[in-house]
């Protein structure tokens, strides 16, 4: 065990130098103990030299006195025995004997001032011997000499000899005791200066010093230390490296080293026969939600190492983010299209299932052009995102159209978000009529966009800005919010028993709040659940991958909401879903009215009515513009109707014109038939 000593030092070094700031606040302590320690000295022998030089002055004043008083008397004895007496020095003298008594302050150092009683009979000598010696030059000869002989007793016997000198000798001894004093005084500077060097060595500099040899110790250790880490901060370095321009999960060159191989090319001006493919996995989040994301990670590292296989050697593959891949190859876009089809033509095996995939692909070709390579990529993009809109599975060349394209969506969906905050997107209004009474049955509500400029556009001309801007929930909550008002205003006019259809998208369907949201929304309408029907989109139940729209559809169903089916018999809808679902009707797609009465559209249609009646669900039929194809859909069994023959879509305002005029009296289109069937 080290001494307690050693043990005390190396606690004070901890505590006192174990930080650079404690270390310098050490110092400055020092510094400014031993600047004070100076600062003193000085005052004081500063003090002593002043007190010295006026103990001094005062003993240069009383000898200065003690001579002109001698002065004085020599000149009184010599007064009688010289013809003419000079006068004028005598009283010279005189003046300046006075002056050094009335400068003189007879004051030294505290504790050895000179009596009071001392001072003021010495001064009241003085003044007497003054005065007597100016009596002197006014006297006849025998006074005169009366005279001399009474200055002389001042001088001799009076005291004013011995007061000079015994002051003169107080003005010494004090002279000496300051000196002797300014000399103790300075011991005791210099031992105290010596001790705190003492101390400063002891409690600051060795510290200090056995902190830095420490330190010092330390980095050498860190230094061997670093040394020998140099292999593993190469290999690390090599692996950051590696990571930086490469996947993690496929190992290819990720984007960061696609555009610096882009670069390179573009800077050896080697773009002339270069093409970029850019390849997307369609549908690749259903995979991840339907069977995990291990599997779908699993499915990106098979098809990036298919694609890998599929290329030359000096060509490259990358992966750019996602479920997207990009080629560079400078071979003819027809060979390697032929080989991609052949990759993802049989389903990847992964981890014992098989999946089946199809891809979206978007290329061009550089040309002899030099070109920044972010508006490369931009551009396959651009022709990617352009075969996906399509429905993907197929490949798209890139052209300036495309650019043009995308660049009118992007504009359509800013002013579409704005103008559903602005109001600027309402409800129109399109009547539904019961072809058995001829009477009115319903009105779907229909989205209208009243542009700035003007213009009125139909829900075909944004829909798809909105599908692909995400804006459908807030465009359908929207209108369904402004349908639902003005129905109950027209409730409580008395114009008509308000019965409204509500097309709802794919997202919105999907929505996981869709049930709370549209039941509150009906709740502050103040319409009934009967009031009220949900129309669906066939395409619903394809771009549906998750199981959120059924929970919702159902969940609809069972607070007493009506659904139906639109657009059926466009080709999309599995006719197993009409079993599956709650649906209440159907909605006859447009292009099958149209071909009414003709015997192939007839029997499509009566084929639907026949299922359609053996699932007790009721028909809609869209697209009535013709007398006549009202007659047949009525014939055949097709209990509702809605088109242009019944009227057309019609704003708020205008809509309510119209209840006022035929919400209760039957349609001309199909009134013979209504009194027909009555009769």
């Amino acid at each position: 065990m080290p001494p307690i000593g050693n043990r005390l030092a190396r606690a004070w070094v901890r505590v006192a130098t174990r930080r650079p700031e404690r270390l310098l606040l050490h110092y400055a302590v020092a510094i400014s103990i031993l600047c004070g320690l100076i600062l003193v000295s000085y005052i004081l022998d500063g003090r002593t030299l002043e007190r010295t030089a006026m103990v001094t002055e005062e003993i240069k004043q009383t000898n200065e006195q003690k001579v002109l008083a001698q002065e004085i008397l020599r000149m009184a004895q010599d007064w009688t025995f010289q013809e003419n007496p000079d006068a004028g020095r005598m009283r010279e003298t005189i003046g300046r004997l006075e002056a050094l008594k009335e400068r003189s302050q007879f004051v030294v150092a505290p504790g050895t001032i000179l009596p009071t009683s001392a001072e003021v009979e010495l001064r009241d000598r003085l003044e007497t011997f003054v005065a007597a010696a100016r009596k002197i030059p006014q006297l006849p000869e025998s006074e005169a000499r009366i005279a001399q002989f009474e200055l002389s007793a001042l001088y001799h016997n009076g005291g004013i000899r011995d007061a000079l000198q015994a002051h003169t000798t107080l003005y010494v001894d004090q002279l000496n005791r300051d000196m002797a004093n300014l000399a103790k005084m300075r011991e005791r500077l210099l031992l105290t200066l010596i001790v705190v060097l003492l101390a400063e060595a002891l409690f600051i500099f060795w510290p200090s010093q056995f902190a830095v040899r420490t330190a010092i110790e330390k980095l050498k250790r860190q230094k061997q230390a670093l040394l020998g880490s140099q292999s593993r901060l190469k290999l690390v370095n090599e692996r950051l490296e590696y990571l930086v321009r490469h996947d993690q999960f496929t190992g290819l060159p990720n984007r960061h080293s696609l555009l610096s191989h882009l670069e390179a090319i573009v800077r050896r001006n080697e773009t002339e026969y270069q093409k970029m493919f850019l390849l997307g996995l369609d549908d690749f989040k259903a995979i991840n939600d339907s069977i995990g994301y291990e599997y779908g990670d699993a499915l990106l590292t098979e098809f990036g190492a298919a694609l890998q296989e599929s290329i030359d050697v000096e060509d490259i593959v990358a992966r750019v983010g996602g479920d997207e891949f990009a080629i560079i190859t400078s071979e003819e876009p027809a060979a390697i299209l032929a080989r991609l089809e052949a990759t993802v033509k049989k389903p990847f095996e992964i981890k014992g299932r098989r999946i089946p995939i199809s891809t979206s692909v978007g290329y061009l070709a550089f040309g002899s052009e030099r070109r920044n390579p972010s508006d490369i990529l931009a551009d396959a993009e651009i022709a990617l995102q352009a075969t996906k809109a399509k429905g993907g599975g197929h490949a798209q060349i890139y052209s300036v159209s495309l650019r043009d394209e995308i660049s009118s969506r992007q504009a359509l969906q800013l002013e579409l978000a704005e103008a559903i905050r602005n109001g600027e997107i309402e409800p129109w209004f399109q009547p539904q009529i019961d072809m058995a009474t001829g009477m009115l049955h319903g009105a779907e509500v229909l989205a209208r966009w009243i542009h700035k400029k003007r213009v009125i556009l139909t829900h075909f001309s944004f829909m798809d800005a909105a599908e692909h801007s995400g804006l459908m929930r807030l465009l359908d909550q929207s209108i369904w919010s402004q349908a639902m008002q003005e129905a109950l205003m027209w409730q409580r006019e008395g114009l008509w028993d308000a019965r409204i259809s509500l097309n709802a998208s794919p997202d919105t369907i999907a929505d996981p709040y869709l049930v709370e949201r549209f039941i509150l929304m009906l709740n502050r309408s103040g319409l009934a659940a009967h009031q009220v029907v949900i129309e669906l989109l066939e395409t619903t139940f394809i771009e549906g991958k998750d199981d959120m729209a059924a929970i919702n559809i159902d969940h609809l169903a069972e607070c007493g909401i009506a659904l139906e089916l639109d657009d059926f018999g466009t080709g999309y809808a599995s006719l197993s879903k009409l079993t599956q679902l709650p649906l209440s009707g159907l909605k006859l797609d447009r292009s099958l009215v149209s071909g009414l009465p003709a015997p192939a559209a007839d029997s499509v249609v009566r084929a639907i009515l026949a299922l359609a009646s053996e699932l007790q669900l009721n028909v809609v039929a869209e697209g009535i513009e013709e007398k006549e194809q009202a007659l047949h859909l009525s014939g055949v069994g097709c209990r509702y109707g809605q088109g242009y023959g019944f009227g057309r879509p019609m704003p708020a305002k205008e809509f309510a014109e119209w209840l006022k005029l035929n919400a209760y009296r039957p349609s001309p289109l199909v009134a013979n038939v209504s009194h027909a069937r009555r009769a």
